[in-house]
């Protein structure tokens, strides 16, 4: 459990580091944790070296002293002086006045009972008796855009009025992989193929790049093509080191989150509302052509009501877009590494002594088999650093290095190859579990 911790810290303090403008109540949001945890572990990273890794360890939870239990009778007291307020009081008694009339009370004095002293326990008796009224949550924040075709969202979208094929495909027979701008809402891509998977998308992937050029970051969800597979705990898949090899930083949505897409899944429901229910293409072909029509339709013609756009088509509201940069001519197929500097990788150790990361196997050490361990990139030293707890266990070099600098053009068959060989092994973990 503690190495399921640390790698939770270790994301708050990387996400401090790179959102330093962002509010505490949005980190914890992003993380899934509680506010005073994230008020509570910022603390400690304030107070401590930013290269100290100590400090992402926990301390004794052990109390220095054991808390007084608040009695029956005193409880019964809390809430009559909330439900009925003493002495003309009009008003209804927060936890502030009842500690003070609680005070003054001499028959509870007398029987010598204890009487809390803060107002943090006075709160939680009333909320646990249902005396605290629980307000709705905050409307969210609204998205912030960034500057035109610097961060583009991606997904893929099946089109469901394609009928299934009897000596095939039974179920997305035709997808479409959308790339939406989020900055302009401008749809930069809608490729229609029935053949979408881990090396094709690679492929969709650069004849956009080529047309577009290179992004800053790039959202996606959690489909098996993007990241390898749905938990997305083993190291970048194929498709997530080709991104950070260009230098584009990948964004991969939490689980069943689709708000955190919203750009790109907003065109989607556009989409099947004004395309695929009016037209109902039912071949490959036809397919084609209604998204190459209704693409020209949602740029030019169709008015948005997005912030960004003011209600006229985005690329009327953007007519002139920034170059951006194009596919390099080298590529250093080791710098996804310095994208994941510093993360955390929680694993369990095999009966063997084993872990495993991706498809790679390393021994650790036969004496933790059956226990959890915790693993650090350090991709200064290229190598992997593991702790059972606060105790480092072992350092392992990454297995499937390059040393130096290659070709683009040589560069992807071989970024295709990954992608196919590490999709059929999830296709088969998926059938034989």
């Amino acid at each position: 459990m503690e190495s399921k911790w640390i790698v939770g810290r270790s994301r708050l303090r990387r996400f401090h580091c790179q959102h330093p403008n962002w509010s505490k109540k949005k980190l914890a949001r992003e993380l899934g944790y509680s506010l005073s945890w994230v008020k509570k572990w910022l603390k400690r990273f304030a107070a401590a070296d930013p290269d100290d890794e100590t400090v992402l360890f926990s301390r004794s939870r052990a109390p220095g002293r054991h808390q007084k239990q608040v009695t029956e009778e005193v409880e019964r007291k809390i809430l009559e002086i909330r439900d009925h307020p003493p002495e003309n009081l009009a008003r209804v008694p927060g936890p502030v006045a009842i500690l003070y009339y609680l005070h003054r009370d001499e028959e509870l004095k007398a029987s010598g009972a204890y009487l809390p002293l803060s107002t943090s326990t006075i709160w939680s008796i009333l909320d646990r008796n249902q005396r605290i009224y629980r307000y709705r949550r905050p409307r969210p924040e609204p998205e912030e855009r960034p500057e035109p075709l610097t961060h583009v969202q991606i997904d893929f979208k099946s089109v469901s009025s394609v009928p299934a094929d009897p000596d095939g495909k039974q179920q997305h027979v035709v997808e479409r992989l959308n790339i939406v701008d989020k900055g302009t809402s401008i749809l930069l891509t809608a490729t229609p193929r029935d053949d979408y998977n881990a090396e094709t998308v690679l492929t969709a992937m650069v004849d956009a790049f080529l047309v577009n050029g290179l992004p800053d970051v790039v959202t996606f969800d959690r489909d098996p093509r993007f990241i390898g597979s749905w938990t997305a705990k083993n190291f970048p898949s194929p498709f997530m080191r080709f991104l950070m090899c260009l230098g584009i930083r990948v964004n991969v949505c939490p689980p069943q989150r689709p708000d955190r897409n919203a750009f790109v899944e907003r065109y989607h429901l556009s989409y099947d509302r004004e395309c695929l229910a009016i037209h109902k293409p039912g071949t490959l072909p036809k397919v084609i052509e209604c998204t190459a029509t209704y693409q020209h339709h949602y740029n030019w013609e169709r008015p948005n009501q997005a912030i960004s756009c003011g209600n006229l088509p985005p690329r009327v509201a953007f007519p002139d877009l920034p170059k951006r940069p194009g596919l390099p001519t080298m590529v250093d197929r080791d710098a996804w590494l310095n994208h994941i500097r510093g993360r955390f990788y929680r694993r369990q150790v095999k009966s063997n002594g084993s872990i495993q990361i991706g498809r790679q196997q390393y021994y650790s050490s036969r004496q933790l088999r059956g226990q959890p361990i915790a693993l650090q990139v350090d991709a200064e030293q290229k190598c992997l650093s593991a702790f059972q707890g606060h105790k480092p266990v072992k350092r392992m070099p990454p297995k499937g290095l390059y040393n130096g600098l290659m070709l683009f053009e040589d560069y992807l068959p071989l970024i295709q190859q990954e992608a196919v060989s590490d999709y059929r092994h999830y296709l088969r973990r998926r059938y034989y579990h």
